[in-house]
């Protein structure tokens, strides 16, 4: 490691060309992005801009756990993820499936299996916040617990704590 200064930019969306896929069938800035593999590109910007290290964040719909993961193991020394409930979402907002908590949690719990080398955390977006016709509706936890309807919490098999909140706001008078 060099001496001095350590700089990590937060906030890197890799993994995703910058236009929506000629196929999504959600239109707007929550279009599903085509998955695609460009971190050599920002690396090099990383190398440029003197950025030692950044941590990759989800995007909205269409880039997968797995291929962030996959560029932390290529990268290890330049890159950590954040996840999200990405498959689940994605199923959702296509209208595959209707959104769940219960499949955000498997999804996260099989992220954060990955380790904390590879892994590091949930978001940017909270799960089921994006993706469905809907906000999700929480009633109770796994546990049977009621949960709060401002930050709804579970917890996830590996111990790890999802505060899940909802900006929805109904377009209806």
């Amino acid at each position: 490691m060099k001496m001095g200064r350590f700089v990590v930019d937060c906030h890197i969306h890799p993994g995703k060309k910058d236009h929506a896929d000629a196929n999504s069938r959600i239109k707007g800035v929550n279009a599903q992005v085509e998955e695609a593999d460009n971190s050599d590109m920002i690396l090099l910007d990383m190398d440029n801009y003197g950025i030692d290290m950044g941590i990759i964040l989800p995007s909205m719909i269409g880039t997968t756990n797995e291929l962030h993961a996959e560029i932390v193991r290529r990268h290890p020394d330049r890159f950590r993820s954040m996840c999200v409930d990405t498959k689940t979402r994605l199923a959702a907002a296509t209208g595959e499936k209707e959104w769940n908590i219960e499949d955000a949690i498997k999804e996260l719990d099989e992220a954060l299996s990955l380790g904390p080398d590879i892994m590091v955390g949930i978001g940017e977006i909270a799960p089921g916040s994006l993706g469905a016709s809907a906000p999700p509706a929480f009633s109770a936890s796994r546990s049977g617990a009621p949960l709060r309807s401002s930050a709804p919490t579970t917890t996830c098999r590996s111990t790890s704590t999802i505060t899940v909140t909802s900006a929805w706001k109904s377009r209806s008078p």
